[in-house]
């Protein structure tokens, strides 16, 4: 057995776990839960951590977007990565700090880091 199939055997098997708990919380739990699953937990936390939907998004567009020819920039993208997070970090925690409500900041973050991971992060 391989280290890939090892790999490939561990991802199925937490994939699995991590459904099962979910499931099990969302219907079979006797209180109210829709703040205890994992998608009810992850909601909360991007409320409050304004970094952690452009961390998903720079690895969503790591892993799904591949880009063939490198990354955009060659040796500038990973300064240009930390820019373009410090940028978003900031816009998010002036957004924090003023106590303004932007119901769009999570999926804009989310985009935004997609395109982050593609271009400066690519596989």
């Amino acid at each position: 057995m391989t280290a890939r199939d090892c790999t490939i055997i561990v991802m199925g098997i937490a994939t699995i776990a991590v459904i099962a708990w979910d499931v099990y919380v969302a219907f079979f739990n006797r209180v109210d839960n829709s703040v205890d699953t994992i998608s009810g937990i992850t909601l909360g936390w991007s409320k409050r951590i304004w970094a952690l939907p452009y961390a998903v998004g720079v690895l969503s567009g790591h892993l799904f977007w591949a880009r063939e020819s490198g990354p955009l920039l060659g040796a500038w993208s990973l300064p240009a990565l930390l820019v373009s997070a410090v940028l978003v970090f900031s816009t998010g925690w002036y957004c924090v700090w003023k106590k303004k409500s932007w119901k769009l900041q999570g999926p804009v973050l989310v985009v935004l880091g997609i395109f982050a991971g593609h271009f400066f992060w690519p596989q």
